[in-house]
């Protein structure tokens, strides 16, 4: 099954469902669209790593049984790669056993199928607001972190990567926490030996920086007068 963008006319939160059984995604899809949230289907574990890095959820909803990789590997993965991410694991084994070794794995919780509609909402709603590192849609505090190696910029679960010019800038940004940095300083800073760049090529890097954050690019403001600042949120 090919993972499916299910549009909301609500701003809610950002719900990732895994599960390789259409029946079972098609009612998460349709009550959780019923209480405000934002939902897009993946059926495998390939599908689920491809949409996490594609773009930023709230809440990962993950059977642990699907056709290509055992859910509880994909906890892990999840987990190590984004440990603010909530995951919520979906069995039909009333196992404890099962249970305590997906709470260990880093799961916040775990629900039972055939699971109560209005409990798992509960579950999830009473998730997001005691996890403070739950990932908030907002771009003031969004999680970012920065590779400046591997030239990689990371917005809670969405992953860019940068030019060389473009890592520079991020790197100066993130070097100078919570300071405006003017044109001339940011050319100072990025400057390669052996390259000639103009002011205006500072202001074409983080138009494109801003271009690959998409949701996230208020990250990089604005400041009249004084040049570009970066909202590194909470780390």
């Amino acid at each position: 099954m090919r993972s499916t963008h299910a549009s909301s006319p609500h701003a809610g939160p950002a719900v990732l469902a895994v599960d390789d059984d259409r029946e079972t995604t098609q009612v998460l899809t349709e009550f959780l669209h019923d209480f405000g949230m934002d939902v897009e289907v993946a059926g495998t574990g390939a599908q689920m790593k491809s949409c996490l890095q594609r773009r930023p959820f709230d809440l990962v909803l993950l059977d642990l049984t699907l056709p290509d990789e055992p859910g509880m590997e994909l906890c892990s993965w999840t987990k190590e790669r984004a440990p603010e991410l909530p995951v919520i694991m979906l069995t039909a084994a009333d196992d404890p056993d099962t249970c305590i070794e997906g709470l260990a794995r880093g799961a916040d919780d775990y629900v039972s199928k055939p699971f109560q509609a209005r409990e798992l909402v509960a579950r999830i709603k009473a998730i997001l607001r005691r996890t403070s590192q739950a990932v908030v849609r907002g771009a003031a505090s969004a999680f970012c972190r920065h590779d400046a190696k591997m030239r990689q910029l990371t917005i809670g679960t969405l992953n860019v990567t940068l030019t060389e010019h473009e890592n520079r800038i991020i790197g100066a940004f993130i070097d100078h926490p919570g300071a405006a940095l003017s044109r001339a300083r940011l050319l100072e800073m990025v400057h390669a030996p052996g390259v000639d760049l103009a002011d205006r090529s500072i202001d074409a890097a983080i138009s494109n920086i801003r271009s690959k954050l998409g949701q996230h690019r208020d990250l990089i403001r604005t400041v009249r007068g004084e040049g570009y600042f970066l909202e590194q949120g909470r780390g």
